[in-house]
């Protein structure tokens, strides 16, 4: 989780768009003490270095060019905000409600009928998982073959981690 922060923080406050311009991700402060509660109201408890990470960053605003997908975070006013997708997950998709959908789209195909697999917290071990759709409805099916940095990552940070180094990637 530490080398994983150090990651994220050399990173992300350089990163640039796809025009090479400065794209900031730090959170205002004024926003810093909703992320807590927004967090708890999703069930995403116990978990400070996830904690500590989105008071730093609007993870929203953490950059991968490589999928056209971007990160939930988790207080109003974000493009795709945490709680919203998670909702729309398992209200009209079926998701189950022990996962939190920590990335979404803005592409309107995906609100009508999202495919293939997505980004997911299971709050029953806190791990990211990349589930497939048709699974998702069942948590121990939808992990049962998950594998380390290939679909499973142990802790938030180091998905954030990944996901920066994929942008890095994207920028040679």
């Amino acid at each position: 989780v530490q080398e994983a922060r150090r990651y994220i923080d050399r990173h992300v406050p350089d990163q640039t768009d796809y025009d090479g311009e400065p794209f900031l991700a730090d959170r205002p402060a004024r926003e810093r003490g909703k992320v807590a509660g927004a967090l708890a109201a999703l069930g995403w408890t116990g978990d400070q270095a996830s904690l500590d990470l989105m008071q730093r960053y609007r993870v929203d605003r953490i950059l991968n060019d490589r999928t056209w997908i971007c990160l939930c975070d988790p207080v109003n006013g974000a493009s795709v905000k945490l709680a919203d997708w998670t909702q729309l997950f398992v209200d009209d998709f079926g998701m189950h409600p022990d996962f939190i959908a920590i990335a979404g789209s803005e592409e309107p195909t995906d609100y009508l009928d999202p495919q293939g697999s997505w980004y997911v917290r299971w709050k029953k071990d806190g791990r990211i998982y990349a589930v497939e759709r048709d699974e998702w409805g069942d948590p121990d099916v939808a992990t049962a073959s998950a594998r380390l940095g290939l679909n499973l990552w142990p802790p938030y940070t180091s998905f954030v981690a990944w996901w920066v180094s994929e942008h890095m990637r994207s920028k040679g």
